[in-house]
């Protein structure tokens, strides 16, 4: 009883005193009258869920040193409702089966100042319990400043973890950068920082503050009308009232969205969601723009200019999709990074210099720059390239022969792979005890082909020969049919296929975090928080609690 409750508490994030309740407990006697009698008290089951996480812990250590494969880190700083500042840490790893396998491992305060040699520190700490010190690959984090000075500090603790080659910056926080730039381009900028959404003076401020929200931007003008119709209640009423009425008009069973979306500084391509929410239900925007006195006269928006906020829309959409594509935990993620830069950068070449869309090139200009900025590191960094060519669905298909770019990839590629060339992998089992003539011809066969996997170059040639494979396979499942006839690239595939290739693993779990330390238990220790995070991530992630 005491473990079933553990569970159930530490998936719902609910609050040890839930046990305590009069109707929990009628709820539990419903299910069995006997049951109530096995129920337990707020600090016993708080001290066995503080025993839960310890043995639990212990087991994911022993799990990492029986791993044979490298261990991948993202960590971010989050400060929590209680106001704590805290680092999380989540590891990633390729196990035994192929499988891609990822845990929380620590969301433990992080005292002192966010510098990077306090980052690197308390980091250093964590990999040290978990003894994988010495099995650490690659960090991905934000593009921070004080990560990069994280990253070197940590390489001088770590001389086996190279500062620069294996700190991998986020691809989402690298995506999100290039579309506010591309923002600001149409003088639509970030002014909006400081403004917290509940705060309903600072957002009539807003409202009345022209030097704020520039009535020649598109953008601001949808921002200021979200801004009001959400406001009160009796806007929001009045604003979903229109959208039924135009919406139903035209469609009786209409159940879509009857909100405008507001955009937030904090949440990638919202600023996209804004305008995408705001030209779908654009005959109700319009309608509450002038029936509204305040926004009549300098927020109303024209055909012409809704179609500009189309092809905004459009300009903005394909970051929006590569930031989900790269931001999956449950699939490989880092093979992506090179393909996807290489296709943004061909969308933007299209839509510089139409005619029709002359009016982006500014915004296409500045999108452009600031990923061609981070989309040239990755060409020289081996994980990346590694990691695209290992993927059985794109090797090098993302560059033609003649681009300037497709030899040096392949000749970073195998000045890599040189590294695994005598890298030990599982061979298929031969069972020496068989003596009939075809299983003498099997073994002969299979004899037959470990001598021939055994040359690198051999083994290199013949997979980028082999065709690519659907996009629908799973590259692990590739590798872990293949291992036997490329062993020196199944080894490397299982490091370099494990890297994530955003952070959003930690942020996920700092929603987690927003859920438990809610306005009733601001009290929670920073010890505490860490465990009821780390077990609700590690029951979601499948790690049994022991």
């Amino acid at each position: 009883m005491r473990h079933a409750l553990a569970e159930f508490l530490a998936e719902s994030c609910l609050s040890y005193r839930t046990v305590e309740r009069p109707s929990f407990r009628r709820l539990i006697q419903l299910c069995n009258p006997l049951a109530p009698a096995l129920l337990v008290k707020e600090d016993t089951i708080a001290n066995y869920m503080s025993n839960l996480y310890r043995t639990t812990k212990n087991k994911l250590i022993q799990k990492f040193q029986e791993a044979n494969s490298k261990i991948n880190i993202t960590c971010d700083i989050w400060t929590s409702p209680n106001g704590i500042s805290i680092l999380g840490i989540t590891v990633h790893w390729i196990d035994s089966e192929w499988i891609l396998r990822e845990a929380l491992i620590s969301a433990a305060q992080l005292k002192g100042l966010h510098t990077g040699e306090n980052i690197a520190h308390n980091l250093y700490q964590v990999l040290s319990e978990y003894q994988i010190v010495e099995k650490l690959f690659c960090i991905t984090t934000d593009n921070a400043s004080n990560n990069h000075t994280m990253a070197r500090d940590l390489s001088q603790k770590i001389p086996r973890f190279n500062g620069t080659e294996h700190l991998i910056g986020c691809f989402g926080h690298i995506l999100n950068l290039a579309a506010k730039d591309g923002l600001k381009a149409f003088s639509y900028n970030d002014v909006r920082t400081d403004v917290h959404p509940t705060d309903a003076m600072n957002l009539i401020n807003i409202i009345n503050d022209e030097a704020v929200t520039p009535p020649g931007s598109i953008i601001s003008r949808i921002h200021k009308v979200a801004t009001h119709s959400r406001l009160t209640p009796n806007r929001r009423s009045k604003f979903e009232g229109l959208v039924k009425a135009t919406m139903m008009a035209a469609n009786p069973t209409y159940n879509g969205p009857d909100r405008l979306l507001l955009d937030t500084p904090t949440r990638w391509n919202s600023t996209c969601d804004m305008l995408a929410r705001s030209l779908k239900l654009k005959r109700a925007f319009n309608m509450y723009v002038q029936d509204e006195q305040k926004l009549r006269g300098n927020c109303s928006i024209d055909e012409d200019e809704w179609q500009t906020m189309k092809n905004v829309i459009e300009l903005l959409e394909p970051l929006k999709m590569a930031t989900n594509l790269a931001s999956t935990t449950s699939e490989i993620s880092i093979s992506l990074a090179l393909p996807l830069f290489e296709a943004l950068s061909s969308d933007l070449d299209t839509i510089i210099g139409t005619v029709d869309l002359r009016a982006l090139d500014p915004a296409a200009i500045a999108i452009k720059e600031k990923i061609m900025k981070y989309y040239d590191t990755a060409l020289m960094k081996s994980v990346y390239v590694c990691a695209m060519v290992l993927d059985p669905r794109y090797k090098l298909s993302a560059f033609s022969t003649d681009d300037r770019n497709y030899h040096n990839l392949i000749e970073i590629f195998k000045n890599t792979a040189a590294e695994y060339d005598h890298h030990t992998i599982d061979y298929q089992n031969i069972n020496i005890e068989r003596t009939t003539r075809s299983n003498r011809m099997d073994r002969t066969s299979n004899l037959f082909k470990k001598k021939k996997i055994s040359d690198l170059p051999s083994e290199i040639d013949s997979y980028l020969r082999e065709d690519r494979e659907d996009d629908g396979l799973n590259p692990l499942d590739f590798w872990k049919m293949k291992k036997s006839k490329y062993p020196s690239l199944a080894a490397m595939a299982k490091v370099y296929l494990g890297v994530p290739a955003s952070s959003t693993p930690s942020e996920r779990a700092f929603s987690v975090g927003k859920r438990i330390v809610e306005d009733t238990r601001g009290s929670l220790k920073s010890h505490t928080i860490n465990e009821l995070m780390c077990l609700h991530n590690w029951q979601k992630n499948g790690i049994h609690l022991l």
